[in-house]
């Protein structure tokens, strides 16, 4: 803000071309330049002073914190779309910024899920949960009246009871995909791949991309060697794998 300072004489007249000085009492707050410009440092309260031939006067300026200007959510996965297998979590979190792209620390948010019941969300913390199967279900944050969303999908996670034809000893709950490749069995589960039982996940390295074609899926390991498998059930169109040995 820009103040100024008029000097009058004793019959209250303006003396023109008289010096004068600001300076700021609370210069964490809000500090002034020698032209009378105030800049805001943080909200508060902050009393400027102007000077001239020894007298002075004062206004008391309020520095308000800034609004909101936009949210953005992490992850950032989620913002275009996320798929979860039912049961599982993501947590999501929504940082408000000023217009200048800082975050806003200390600003409510809230979240609302648009199906609750396939994709629930904790209105406080937004905490996703995948209810059932379906989607995509719109999560939306909300903070000074600015708004983000997320789109969340799920898929129905199914019980393994059988590998390479042979019965497990206890059935795998809420698997939700299974994946034959070159001939062996993987498992996926919460972003992850591992091998039951005996069977082996082959000399890949443990990390790299998967794509998938229809019911054909290809894995492409860190040092470009693939394998090609099967998908049996649900799984992502495309992410990241990792291979648990």
């Amino acid at each position: 803000a820009q103040l100024s300072a008029v000097t009058r004489d004793s019959d209250g007249d303006v003396l023109n071309g008289r010096s004068v000085t600001w300076t700021s009492l609370n210069s964490a707050v809000a500090t002034v330049s020698q032209a009378g410009l105030v800049t805001g440092m943080t909200a508060g309260t902050a009393v400027i002073r102007a000077t001239s031939e020894g007298r002075s006067g004062e206004v008391t300026v309020t520095v308000s914190p800034p609004s909101v200007a936009s949210l953005t959510i992490t992850p950032d996965s989620a913002r275009t779309s996320a798929t979860l297998a039912v049961g599982d979590s993501l947590a999501l979190q929504a940082s408000p910024r000023d217009a200048q792209g800082n975050i806003l620390p200390g600003r409510t948010v809230t979240y609302q899920s648009s199906n609750p019941a396939v994709v629930s969300v904790s209105p406080t913390t937004g905490l996703v949960r995948a209810v059932a199967a379906g989607g995509p279900v719109t999560i939306t944050a909300t903070s000074e009246g600015r708004t983000a969303t997320a789109t969340i999908s799920t898929v129905a996670p199914f019980v393994l009871t059988q590998v390479g034809g042979q019965n497990l000893p206890a059935p795998i709950p809420n698997v939700p995909s299974l994946v034959v490749v070159s001939g062996r069995v993987i498992l996926y589960a919460n972003g992850r791949y591992s091998a039951p039982l005996n069977y082996q996940t082959g000399p890949f390295n443990t990390e790299g991309t998967y794509v998938r074609s229809g019911t054909q899926i290809t894995f492409t390991d860190s040092n470009g060697q693939q394998v090609v498998g099967t998908i049996i059930g649900n799984v992502l169109t495309r992410g990241v794998f990792t291979f648990v040995q």
